[in-house]
């Protein structure tokens, strides 16, 4: 009874640093950049496409 509870706690421990690690290399060490990014897109009603004016 005792090694069930000892392997319980192990793998939560080991569980528990993987989480760890996973969030840790998602973080960045810089700042959010400022940077303004443009998107466009395209869609079937597009005026080149032959969609309404």
């Amino acid at each position: 009874m005792k090694f069930l509870t000892l392997f319980k706690r192990t793998v939560g421990i080991l569980v528990l640093m993987m989480v760890a690690v996973l969030f840790a290399g998602c973080s960045s060490g810089k700042a959010a950049s400022k940077k303004v990014v443009h998107i466009s897109y395209w869609h079937v009603n597009a005026q080149t496409q032959g969609g309404l004016p």
